[in-house]
């Protein structure tokens, strides 16, 4: 238990590094680019698109209750593109940056929360398109979306769980991604 305590206090204690960490991160990756940061936005809602056209226009798939699938989609995979990406990145955030922190005075449990944090950007973009679909299709906020400050923490604990876990047994045994 002590341990649990010490790794949630890291967390807090390193949260604004970790966030400036991943800030400039994507920046940094966005400055390559003529497009910049909105690449962050366009791949995913790419992604989407293609799945759109596969699943619901090619093979006339439905979604229960009348429900048109746009916004389930768009919402669906921007979780989905979170969690495994983050989970991934996470993963393998220790065992790559291993050399690079450890001179550091930086703990390095944060690491994959700084991989996570990185792909919070697309998880609220996926979300805001997905939420701005079903109110155009008519589908209003109800008092069921103030469930989701729960589910987004329930996201991301599972999410650094998994990448913390990962992140270790990488360290340990490197051909893990062969069996992930």
């Amino acid at each position: 238990m002590k341990d649990l305590y010490q790794y949630l206090k890291e967390q807090i204690v390193n949260l604004p590094i970790t966030w400036r960490i991943s800030r400039y991160h994507n920046k940094g990756i966005a400055l390559g680019n003529k497009l910049g940061s909105l690449w962050e936005f366009i791949d995913p809602m790419v992604r989407a698109l293609i799945y759109y056209f596969v699943f619901i226009v090619m093979f006339h798939r439905k979604v229960a209750s009348n429900i048109p699938p746009a916004p389930w989609l768009v919402i669906g995979l921007g979780v989905w593109f979170f969690y495994s990406s983050s989970i991934m990145m996470g993963s393998n955030s220790v065992q790559a940056q291993i050399s690079l922190f450890s001179k550091a005075k930086f703990p390095l449990s944060v690491l994959p929360t700084i991989e996570m944090f990185k792909n919070f950007e697309n998880l609220f973009g996926m979300g805001i398109v997905g939420a701005l679909v079903a109110i155009y299709r008519g589908y209003y906020p109800t008092l069921y979306y103030l469930q989701l400050p729960y589910y987004i923490l329930a996201l991301f604990m599972v999410t650094l769980a998994f990448s913390l876990l990962f992140s270790t047994l990488v360290v340990i045994f490197r051909d893990f991604f062969t069996y992930y």
